[in-house]
């Protein structure tokens, strides 16, 4: 009855809360970040609420991480600058002082935090069939934390109940429209079923910290200065339910530009390592606001004021800091002594899977693993368990194995994950296109000159051209225009790719087809694939898979997808060889170094457009690497020049 009367009190407090819409200010990526022991840390004695580490500890820490930089679908929306900056250093965090486990720890941001995975990864938590060793996943004496960053709103039911959302990666809404609750429902996260599945688990302390400004009616819960440790352990046994959010409604988001955090985020990372300078002293979550709502309030000039609150419960969830460079091993309550024949074993198995790629879910048990190449697992009495193993990426083939786990040993996988290929035809010009899935790649090099440094960019799904545009596609759009078809080489063929078009006949074109340009960063995963390959078809240089070297004495473009094993792991053809290719951006040499995180769009303004690929009279390996870079006034055309589309 207890819980039922948690789940109802979340339900009716819930529709109280008002989300204002995030907004951001611009970054300044030029500026150096200082490494975050560098700056000056508030004073660990701020923190009043200690007590001994042997009396208070949960046996298992587990944490959804959820930062959502940009919404494609979300109309009236700012991107929500250093949202994925946010998680990444949460994450560090957690685990480095706070003993959370890397396998009790998932990420979702980006293009991955959909709707469907934030409600999966939620539903986990209240799984209550034992694992294979016929332990509990979850028990009273574990503790849930999840932490969201990104946009979030309240809209007005029809009977004119106010109704909070999050709004996950893939929300389709207008911000705008706060009275029509029906896109939100259909595509976003009701914060009362948020709750809802966090109050089923069986976990007994729950915490959510949002990045966010909400309403919030509930009354800041009392902080005793001086507590006993009696008081603190009668807290720990109560169940806890706890919001921290950013801000109050009516106030807004703010960033640090100087740290690349979200200003409150920033200050919880600050108090959080302030407090792990003092390893071993458990701390509660009232003791950290007393810190962090001061911290903020002076740092954001009063613009910002976060609040605390407790949902219909007593009790205080709690951090515990431990110390570097030791095991971390969880405290239980009331642990049984592991009989002596266990005693000086290794009862750990180790679990090492390599090839996954960025964005992928890796499950284990159906359970999610945060750190596949590094996974271990304690067995206990168990010399040995069977597991299922299934890694999962949109655009890929999901890849399922059955594995045995034994103790002290070291379980190596390497997976090849294959794309799931994808086609549709554009009716307009009857080209064939390819899908690549959304997700991050490694995009450009390190190592100096205009493709450094190598960083990691988070794409949407998008539909790109299988081939270049063709002669034939071309004379298509000329003759329906009524403009001159631009002169090709002597002998060319209608599926000969077309040339001697400059940026802006291409652009035209695209406009005629109902399509783009693609921006180079598109261009580069649709070559290089989500692993970053230096090559379409690997990292290993083979001549015979371009058309240009193998042909000797080439004089021109050829066929398009005259050599199929050229193809990229997205199956697209001529990216190397036949003929290079003009991308919608700007060039600009110094633009990655300034490169936004999600869906670059490139310069703002320059005097060349970026070309991407390498042409019929380009022989060498160094010429057709990938990650190269090129430019060209917008207004030249070339021989060895022609464009691709994307929608």
């Amino acid at each position: 009855m207890r819980n039922l009367s948690v789940c109802i009190a979340f339900i009716i407090l819930a529709a109280a809360l008002s989300i204002c819409i995030l907004t951001t200010s611009q970054a300044s990526d030029q500026e150096k970040v200082k490494p975050r022991h560098e700056r000056h840390p508030v004073d660990a004695s701020q923190f009043k609420n200690l007590v001994k580490a042997s009396t208070l500890g949960y046996t298992h820490a587990h944490a959804l991480l959820i930062g959502i930089r940009d919404y494609p679908k979300v109309k009236n929306s700012k991107p929500q600058e250093y949202a994925l900056e946010d998680v990444e250093d949460v994450r560090d965090v957690l685990i480095e002082h706070y003993g959370f486990a890397k396998d009790n720890v998932m990420v979702l941001t980006g293009a991955n935090a959909t709707r469907s995975k934030i409600d999966s990864a939620l539903a986990a938590f209240s799984n209550t069939t034992p694992d294979a060793s016929g332990a509990a996943r979850f028990t009273e004496n574990d503790c849930l934390l999840v932490y969201f960053s990104g946009l979030a709103q309240t809209v007005r039911s029809g009977n004119g109940d106010k109704i909070g959302f999050l709004i996950p990666a893939d929300g389709d809404v207008d911000l705008k429209e706060t009275d029509n609750a029906g896109p939100y429902v259909g595509s976003c996260l009701r914060l009362d079923a948020v709750w809802a599945s966090l109050t089923t688990s069986p976990a007994r302390h729950r915490l959510l910290i949002a990045d966010t400004c909400l309403q919030n009616d509930l009354q800041t819960p009392a902080i005793d200065e001086h507590p006993t440790d009696a008081a603190l352990l009668a807290l720990k046994d109560r169940p806890a339910n706890q919001l921290i959010t950013a801000g109050a409604n009516g106030q807004s988001r703010l960033t640090d530009e100087k740290e690349k955090h979200g200003l409150f985020t920033e200050q919880l990372l600050e108090a959080l390592e302030a407090r792990a300078a003092k390893p071993e002293q458990p701390f509660t979550v009232s003791d950290l606001y007393s810190v962090l709502g001061a911290a903020v309030l002076k740092s954001g000039s009063g613009k910002l004021t976060p609040h605390l609150g407790n949902f219909n419960a007593e009790g205080e969830f709690f951090f515990k800091p431990h110390r570097l460079g030791t095991k971390v091993v969880a405290v239980a309550a009331e642990e049984p002594d592991k009989p002596a024949a266990l005693e000086n074993v290794d009862t750990n198995t180790n679990l090492e899977i390599t090839g996954v790629l960025p964005g992928a879910t890796v499950l284990l048990d159906n359970m999610p693993v945060a750190d596949p190449a590094h996974y271990v697992e304690d067995l206990g009495r168990l010399t040995k368990r069977t597991a299922e193993l299934s890694i999962e990426l949109d655009g890929y083939h999901t890849e399922k194995r059955s594995l045995v786990l034994e103790r002290g040993k070291t379980l190596k996988i390497p997976i090849t994950m294959k794309t799931e290929v994808k086609t549709q035809v554009n009716a307009r010009d009857n080209a064939e296109m390819v899908y690549v899935a959304p997700g991050i790649f490694r995009m450009g090099r390190d190592g100096g000159g205009d493709t450094a440094p190598q960083h990691a960019v988070d794409l949407n799904g998008y539909w790109i051209y299988r081939y270049p545009v063709t002669v034939g596609q071309f004379k298509l759009f000329c003759t329906d225009l009524k403009v001159a078809m631009p002169q090709q080489p002597f002998g060319a063929l209608d599926d000969y790719p077309v040339v001697n078009v400059s940026w802006d006949d291409a652009a035209a074109y695209c406009a005629w087809a109902g399509v783009r340009l693609p921006t180079e960063a598109e261009w580069e995963k649709a070559a290089r694939g989500a692993e970053g390959r230096d090559f379409p078809w690997s990292s290993v240089w083979d001549p015979a898979r371009t058309a240009s070297g193998r042909f000797g004495a080439l004089l021109g473009p050829i066929s398009v997808g005259h050599v199929p094993l050229g193809a990229s792991p997205y199956e697209v053809h001529d990216l190397v060889g036949n003929v290079q290719q003009w991308c919608a951006d700007w060039y600009d040499a110094l633009s990655y170094s300034r490169s936004q995180g999600s869906n670059p769009q490139g310069p703002a303004k320059g005097r060349q457009r970026v070309i991407r690929g390498s042409s019929w009279k380009d022989k060498s390996e160094d010429s057709a690497r990938c990650y190269l870079r090129a430019a060209d006034l917008p207004t030249n055309k070339s021989i060895r020049l022609g464009f691709r589309c994307v929608k």
